[in-house]
């Protein structure tokens, strides 16, 4: 009998709980028999002496499995088709991205064109390759110094407009 008890469900229960809920399940038949309809939990947790939770737990349990090859309607699609798609996950990232995009470049705008030069190099933003504040300071002909006070002074700027604190977020 143990043998044919592991062998009949997808999760093995242990003994006692797999007795238990033959019990459950024997009296939620013949309740449903004398009352001609649906038992509740607390009617069969009291029936047999068991406390209301786990009469939920294993009622639930003994719920029969549902394979995904199955079509959810006739001639519709299975339920392993109609599951979460993993392009969907990509598609929301993509329009996060996007969305950022178009408030960096609008924060951006409101630089001078060598704050937004430094900005765009120093973070690797709009196509801008990423370079360190000397790489940057060698193109502009200025120190590595005088390139991190105006990016600092820049990055004030982003933080001061509307959409500043997400832009920080983004910007790390």
């Amino acid at each position: 009998q143990a043998a044919l008890q592991d062998q009949t469900r997808t999760v093995r229960l242990p003994a006692n709980r797999s007795r238990e809920a033959r019990r459950i399940m024997t009296e939620e038949r013949q309740q449903e028999q004398r009352h001609m309809g649906p038992v509740t939990d607390e009617a069969l947790a009291e029936a047999v002496d068991v406390d209301a939770h786990n009469v939920a737990r294993i009622r639930a349990a003994n719920r029969p499995n549902v394979p995904l090859d199955v079509p959810v309607q006739p001639e519709g699609p299975t339920l392993a088709e109609t599951l979460a798609d993993d392009d969907a996950v990509q598609v929301a990232e993509a329009v996060a991205t996007d969305s950022m995009v178009q408030e960096l470049n609008q924060a951006l705008s409101g630089l001078d064109p060598r704050e937004r030069h430094i900005i765009a190099h120093y973070y690797g933003l709009l196509d801008a390759p990423t370079m360190s504040l000397e790489a940057i300071g060698g193109v502009l002909e200025l120190s590595r110094e005088r390139v991190r006070q105006i990016r600092n002074r820049a990055f004030s700027k982003l933080r001061a407009c509307a959409s500043g604190p997400r832009l920080a977020e983004y910007l790390g």
